[in-house]
């Protein structure tokens, strides 16, 4: 009855490595006339699945009305800290008991221990210590189900993120799944998570209202999850609007204080969040829509320069694939394999070795439906690093190799549905091969016969 939540809400708004303060607040409602005197217990479990502390509450209520309650707990010491790489979770179990301590209602909660600050100039650090968001965002449709998705289906991508070594995903752009937050929680994800106000700012009030709602019902119903650390309320919103006009300006300024307003109230734990696009923007295509790939660089420097106190996370950046297409001289927006993966190749190590930017959402981790797309693959968006049906493409494992501390080795053809090549006179094609790994060297075999050795760059090896 709470904007969908179910009305309790359990934080840590203070964590140190010593101590983790916690919060347990909401509502209650009595219905039955007879109940007046009644207990709420807290029962807070530790990640092994141990008791830690119980703490019980006497309450008066009034029937036939709601009352609110806001209590702090016992804090915890010594808390075993929530991480991507070590997500523990706490259990929180609520009770509602009458006076003879019979339990009328009970609801549980996870609670992760975890506190984060943003650096302008050093960048994102978790738990004291500087770390960088490696993330994707994430659209959920799948071919050829739409976006009629079971729980193993997100969970499917899920396990693919992590697998790549993803420690961050934005949830574009809409409020996904309980159990897509679930995941984040227990697998270990921090969230990016927004409400779908995009592309085109309505002259009306009620759109203004749609928005609030949305905003305070996905800040209610996920409330809980430790692993979201930011509120989204808008994505692009003058990319189909008349930038230049004044009042198209004031309407989108009054929105988003608006909004800004409403995370505050609803959850000042948490930080809140908008992706731009164009001048001043953090969702950036250097390289693809117009440009260069090295105008990505030079942006984000002069950004730095000219805004040094202002945190900067690349909310978005991708280029489109068509695994049709190929080039050994690939372009830009050519739509061929070869130009998605020189476009990526360059962008991670400069968002992986500059302080200042705390991280990146690739967009997109899949090819995905789009309505108005007119480009190699009608009504698609082909940026993803997973074809519409989870196969990966290639560049994917350039993720892995670069993200992840396990070995990687990955020849990169598989993206290749037949090769052409033109022979010269003796009839010989030469052909580059590339092979995606975070080892220092490799040896490439065809049939059995060593085709040499190569060294790695970028963590790629490659060979003709």
């Amino acid at each position: 009855e709470d904007r969908g939540s179910d009305g309790v809400f359990i934080s840590a708004p203070s964590v140190t490595h010593e101590e983790a303060m916690l919060r347990a607040f909401g509502a209650i409602t009595i219905h039955d006339v007879t109940l007046q005197r009644l207990f709420v217990e807290h029962r807070i479990f530790t990640p092994k699945g141990d008791l830690l502390q119980t703490r019980r509450e006497a309450v008066q209520l009034p029937a036939q009305a709601t009352t609110p309650f806001n209590w702090e707990l016992d804090p915890i010491s010594l808390p075993d800290l929530w991480t991507p790489e070590t997500p523990n979770l706490y259990r929180v179990e609520t009770s509602l008991c009458d006076a003879s301590g019979k339990v009328l209602d009970r609801l549980s909660h996870h609670l992760g221990c975890r506190w984060y600050r943003f650096d302008a100039k050093k960048g994102f650090y978790l738990n004291g210590l500087p770390y960088k968001l490696r993330g994707m965002c994430r659209h959920q449709d799948w071919q050829p189900y739409g976006v009629a998705l079971n729980e193993e289906m997100h969970r499917t991508d899920f396990q693919r993120m992590k697998q790549m070594g993803t420690n961050f995903v934005r949830l574009a752009h809409y409020p996904q799944d309980d159990e897509v937050l679930a995941m984040c929680d227990r697998e270990g994800m921090l969230v990016w998570e927004e409400i779908p106000v995009i592309d085109v700012l309505p002259p009306t009030t009620a759109y203004d209202d749609t928005a609030e709602v949305n905003l305070r019902e996905m800040i209610r119903q996920h409330y809980n999850h430790p692993s979201v650390m930011l509120w989204g309320y808008m994505n692009e919103i003058l990319l189909r609007t008349n930038s230049n006009d004044p009042e198209v300006i004031r309407r989108t300024l009054t929105l988003a204080k608006r909004l800004e307003q409403v995370v505050d109230e609803e959850d000042p734990t948490r930080k809140s969040a908008i992706a731009f696009h164009g001048n001043e923007s953090y969702n950036l295509y250097s390289g693809w829509y117009g440009g260069k790939v090295t105008g990505f660089e030079r942006f984000t420097a002069n950004q730095q320069e000219r805004f040094p106190d202002h945190p900067v996370i690349i909310s978005e950046y991708g280029a489109g694939s068509d695994r049709r297409l190929h080039s050994l001289q690939p372009e830009s927006f050519d739509f061929s394999i070869e130009y998605q993966q020189y476009y990526i190749e360059h962008y991670v190590p400069v968002i992986e070795q500059t302080p200042y930017i705390m991280g990146a959402s690739y967009w997109n981790l899949i090819d995905f439906a789009s309505a108005k797309r007119e480009e190699s693959m009608p009504m698609i968006n082909n940026k993803g690093l997973l074809y519409a049906d989870r196969t990966p493409k290639d560049v994917y494992y350039y993720f892995q190799a670069a993200w992840c501390e396990k070995p990687v080795l990955h020849i990169a053809c598989r993206d290749f549905i037949r090769v052409v090549a033109k022979a010269d006179q003796q009839g010989v094609a030469q052909i580059p091969m590339k092979v995606y790994t975070n080892a220092s060297e490799v040896e490439l075999f065809a049939d059995g016969r060593s085709l040499g050795r190569a060294s790695v760059s970028n963590f790629a090896a490659r060979f003709t």
